[in-house]
């Protein structure tokens, strides 16, 4: 049985196109915003319903929005979606490492409710100020409860529901145009979208992780390859799938 949040969760990361025929598992830190403002956006334009993004706030608030959760469309219906092979199904991976660079500039720059959170589930202080990325890896690292604690840094694998999901295409945030543009063909018949990047629109939102990944040491990352190699694994063998056998980018797995 769902716990109250598990099933916040559900409904707030799973997107639904019923008139399009597509569910879309959102991955926190993933080009996430950015593809749900798209996604969002061209089935407004295509339904002829206005649909516009003033702030932050609007991109991730639901009720804003077109797509529909789970629970907006029926528990039976959204099973049917998923089991059924007309329905495209996808999701957006990055690189184990960069994910975790970027979940810990974005939160952890601030007392963010999420830096908040995980403090209590330490026994912390509220307002415990974390030394640095090395720090948050070694919280990681040590419980898989701290890395089901929150979406941002969840596994990917566990977050896009890869194990009961059989996914008709993923995409990368290494490559995010590229892969809002197969998602487009294949859902809409028509490659030529039109992209929303929310870090041009927003520039606050850009986490500026680099450095954060640069600081990581050599012990952080043996701990990230233990503890997310699940991801690892799920990243290198969905690259491959999707680039018919390619290796990897350059980097994308140096640990």
């Amino acid at each position: 049985m769902l716990t109250a949040r598990q099933g916040f969760e559900m409904n707030y990361n799973i997107h639904i196109s019923e008139e399009f025929g597509f569910i879309f598992f959102n991955n926190p830190k993933a080009g996430c915003s950015t593809t749900k403002a798209t996604l969002n956006l061209a089935c407004a334009a295509r339904l002829g319903v206005t649909l516009e993004y003033r702030e932050m706030h609007d991109v991730h608030a639901r009720e804003h929005n077109i797509l529909k959760t789970p629970k907006q469309v029926g528990a039976a219906r959204f099973e049917q979606m998923v089991a059924d092979p007309c329905v495209v199904r996808f999701c957006m991976l990055r690189e184990p490492v960069s994910r975790i660079a970027s979940a810990y500039a974005s939160k952890f720059r601030g007392n963010s409710p999420q830096q908040q959170r995980l403090n209590a589930f330490l026994n912390r202080p509220a307002d415990y100020r974390w030394q640095d990325i090395n720090e948050f890896v070694a919280a990681l690292a040590s419980d898989v409860a701290v890395r089901d604690l929150d979406p941002h840094w969840r596994l990917q694998y566990r977050q896009v529901c890869a194990e009961h999901v059989d996914m008709t295409l993923v995409g990368f945030q290494e490559e995010l145009d590229v892969s809002l543009r197969r998602i487009a063909h294949l859902v809409f018949g028509d490659a030529d979208i039109e992209i929303f990047d929310v870090r041009e629109h927003f520039r606050h939102n850009v986490s500026k992780s680099a450095m954060h990944k640069q600081s990581l040491t050599p012990g952080s990352l043996a701990l990230l390859q233990q503890a997310y190699g699940e991801d690892f694994k799920f990243y290198g063998r969905e690259w491959a799938r999707m680039h018919a056998g390619a290796t990897q980018p350059e980097g994308a797995a140096a640990v």
